[in-house]
C-alpha cells in the first residue's frame, strides 16, 4: 500500500539538467506574472474601472502582502511539478482556494493552477486525469467569486473552468504525442533488430555453403592425390614413365584446388584487406581459454588427461577447440556460472568435448543427432540460437552436438566427433610440436 501510494505521489524518473532550468524559470515567470496581474488588475479577473465595478458588485480589495505570498507558493510548488504531480497540484489548487476565500472572492492569476493540472495531465495515467479533472471542477464549483451579480458569477466560473479544461487538453495531448513518438521508436528499433537478425541468419546460410564446399573441394581433391600417390608408388620402380603421369595429375590437381580455396577465401576477405596468415589455433591454447575464464571471475576445472593431440586429426583438434571458445564466450557473456569443468577425451575413433557450468541454463534444449551419445547425467531443459553455429560444425565434421540443462542447476555443452586416426603416431609423442 505505501509502495502504491508513493507510485503515485512521486514519478520514477530523473530530470535532465534542461527540463530543470525549464521549471525554475517557470516558476519565477509565473510569479512576476502574477505579481503585475494582482496591481494592475487589482484582484478581478479583468481589469475594470470604477463604474464597472459598482455595476458587477466587485470590491477592490486594499493592497496587503497576503496574495503576494499565496502567489509565491503556488509559483515556486511548480519547481517540483515533474517530480510530484500530485502533491503540487494539491498544493497549488489549495493555496489557490485558500487566497479567494480569505480574499473575499478576489481573484489571483489562473496560470498557476491551470500548469498544475496540465502537468497532472501529461505525466499520469488516464485515470488520475480523469480524477484530476474532477476536483477541478469541484474546486471552480466551491470557490467564492468577487461580485455579486449572478451574471458576472457565473462568467468568472465558465472562464475559470475553460482555462482547466484547456490545461488538462494540452496536457493530455503532449502525454499522447510523447507515447506516440516512442511506440514509433520502438517500432523502429524493432524493425532494425529484425534486419539484423535476417542479415545475420544470411550470413550464417553463406557461411554454412561455402563451408561445405571448401569441404567438397578438398575432401574430392584429396582423395584423387591419394589415389595417384598409391598408384605412383606401387608403380615407380616398374613403369617410371607412368609414375611420372600420375606425380603429374597430383601436381595439377593440388595447383587447381589451392585456386579454388583461394578464390572462395578471397570471397570472404573483404576487398584490399590483408590475408589471414595467423596459424589455426588448436587444443594446445586451451590454457588461454581456462585463463579468460579465470579472468572473468570463474573458477575453471580442466581435464585433459585423456586426450592426445599428436593422435588426433588436426582438423577435428581445431574445430574441437573452436566449439570450447564458443562455449566459454557464451558462458561469460549469459551464464551468470561461478564453476566450469571442462572435459577432453579422446579414443582411438572418437573425441568427447563436454563444458559444463553451474549458471542459470537456458530453459530449452537444442540437440543434434542426439541419438549419437547418451549421457546420464543430462537431461534436456536449456537451449538457444547462438549454439546452432555449434551444431552445423559438429555436423560437418559427421559429429553429435547436444546442448543441455544439468540437474540441480548449469548447463553443458557435449560434442563427440568420431574420426580416423593418424597413422604412424606414436603413443609417447605429446604433440606439442604441432
Amino acid at each position: 500500500m505505501e509502495n502504491n501510494l508513493e507510485n503515485i505521489l512521486v514519478n520514477r524518473r530523473e530530470l535532465t539538467a534542461h527540463e530543470w532550468t525549464v521549471d525554475i524559470l517557470l516558476g519565477l515567470g509565473v510569479f512576476v506574472l502574477g505579481g503585475i496581474y494582482l496591481i494592475w488588475g487589482g484582484g478581478s479577473l479583468i481589469p475594470v474601472d470604477d463604474a464597472f465595478r459598482e455595476f458587477t458588485g466587485i470590491q477592490r480589495y486594499v493592497f496587503s502582502y497576503v496574495p503576494f505570498f499565496y502567489l509565491a507558493v503556488m509559483s515556486f510548488a511548480l519547481v517540483v511539478r515533474r517530480i510530484t504531480p500530485w502533491l503540487v497540484f494539491a498544493v497549488v489548487m489549495g493555496t489557490y482556494l485558500a487566497c479567494r476565500f480569505q480574499m473575499g472572492g478576489q481573484d489571483l492569476l489562473v496560470l498557476a493552477p491551470c500548469l498544475a493540472i496540465f502537468t497532472v495531465a501529461e505525466e499520469r495515467s488516464r485515470y488520475e486525469v480523469i480524477v484530476a479533472g474532477a476536483l477541478s471542477l469541484l474546486c471552480v464549483l466551491v470557490m467564492p467569486t468577487a461580485g455579486t451579480s449572478l451574471a458576472f458569477d457565473f462568467y468568472t466560473r465558465v472562464m475559470t473552468v475553460t482555462y482547466f479544461a484547456l490545461a488538462l487538453f494540452m496536457g493530455l495531448s503532449v502525454q499522447s504525442y510523447r507515447r506516440y513518438r516512442n511506440e514509433v521508436s520502438q517500432r523502429l528499433e524493432e524493425a532494425a533488430a529484425i534486419r539484423e537478425k535476417e542479415a545475420e541468419k544470411a550470413v550464417e546460410a553463406e557461411r554454412v555453403r561455402i563451408a561445405r564446399e571448401l569441404h567438397d573441394i578438398t575432401a574430392h581433391s584429396l582423395s584423387a592425390i591419394g589415389i595417384q600417390a598409391a598408384a605412383a608408388e606401387r608403380i615407380v620402380d616398374r613403369d617410371p614413365e607412368l609414375a611420372k603421369e600420375s606425380l603429374r595429375i597430383i601436381r595439377t590437381t593440388s595447383k587447381e584446388s589451392l585456386a579454388e580455396i583461394r578464390a572462395m577465401i578471397g570471397v570472404l576477405r573483404g576487398e584490399g584487406e590483408p590475408a589471414e596468415n595467423r596459424p589455426t589455433h588448436g587444443t594446445e591454447h586451451l590454457g588461454e581459454l581456462v585463463q579468460y575464464l579465470e579472468s572473468a571471475g570463474i573458477t575453471v576445472t580442466c581435464d585433459q588427461s585423456h586426450y592426445r593431440r599428436d593422435a588426433v586429426p588436426l582438423y577435428i583438434d581445431v574445430a574441437v577447440f573452436g566449439i570450447a571458445r564458443e562455449s566459454v564466450t557464451n558462458i561469460v557473456k549469459h551464464a551468470h556460472a561461478k564453476h566450469v569443468d571442462i572435459t577432453l577425451h579422446a579414443t582411438e575413433d572418437l573425441v568427447t568435448l563436454m563444458v559444463v557450468d553451474d549458471g542459470q541454463g537456458m530453459g530449452g534444449s537444442y540437440a543434434h543427432n542426439a541419438s549419437f551419445y547418451d549421457d546420464p547425467a543430462l537431461h534436456v531443459g536449456g537451449g538457444g540460437h547462438g549454439l546452432q553455429g555449434m551444431a552445423e560444425r559438429t555436423n560437418l565434421l559427421g559429429g553429435g552436438f547436444g546442448a543441455y540443462d544439468v540437474k540441480g542447476g548449469g548447463f553443458a555443452v557435449v560434442v563427440r566427433l568420431p574420426f580416423h586416426q593418424k597413422e604412424g603416431a606414436d603413443a609417447g609423442d605429446s604433440g606439442e610440436d604441432r
